[in-house]
């Protein structure tokens, strides 16, 4: 039986740097517990473990708003504004306007797949057309098809809540003639005057060559 004192293990004369370690019973401490943290693949409960299902889905309702506010709405106040004629009836210009105020989120409706709440189902229209919406609570992704089905824009994750940039959209300039260059256009234009066809003209003269020959005696 070894009866040397715990303090007599190890030399007391060692070399700097050689000190003994201390036994840390298998745990390293530069060691990541990965069992504390979430899978790879569900890395969106670390973006929304702190919300509720109910502050998650009023993200994901403003955030649809702003995608139809900014993406759909400008092109039809542009057509409002820019393609309005100088005597249109003010009254059709504010219900035109109106209408493309007053886009938004018509319906909802909840998503079940397999027996439980798997998302919701948004319904929007806006400047005449309609959109379908529908945000996956798992994983956190929102998807918005047109009228004919086709995907129009797609969100996951952070991209949910983000800013959304207002898109600028492209104006065709007519040029307005003023009535001064309206009035001269029609007298510079070259006019174009019909002519008679080669065997038309052949044809007349012709004619007009037997009607002035004189019958001859018999």
């Amino acid at each position: 039986m070894n009866d040397t004192p715990a303090a007599d293990k190890f030399p007391r004369d060692m070399p700097p740097g050689r000190e003994p370690r201390e036994r840390t019973l298998g745990i390293n401490p530069g060691h990541r517990d990965r069992r504390r943290e979430p899978c790879s693949t569900h890395a969106f409960y670390r973006q929304t473990r702190r919300m509720t299902n109910s502050q998650r889905l009023a993200t994901v309702r403003a955030h649809l708003q702003r995608w139809l506010a900014a993406t759909v709405t400008p092109s039809r106040r542009e057509t409002v504004s820019e393609g309005k004629p100088e005597g249109m009836d003010q009254a059709s210009s504010d219900d035109a306007q109106g209408d493309a105020n007053e886009a938004g989120i018509v319906s909802e409706s909840i998503l079940i797949r397999d027996g439980f709440y798997a998302g919701r189902t948004f319904h929007a229209t806006t400047a005449g057309d309609t959109y379908r919406a529908t945000w996956f609570m798992e994983p956190d992704e929102l998807k918005i098809h047109g009228a004919g089905g086709t995907l129009v824009a797609s969100f996951q994750g952070d991209e949910i809540g983000a800013e959304i940039p207002v898109v600028e959209i492209a104006v065709v300039e007519t040029p307005v003639l003023d009535e001064q260059d309206a009035q001269e256009t029609p007298d510079s234009e070259p006019v174009s005057i019909p002519m008679p066809a080669a065997e038309e003209e052949s044809a007349t003269d012709l004619d007009s060559d037997h009607e002035g020959q004189l019958p001859r005696a018999a």
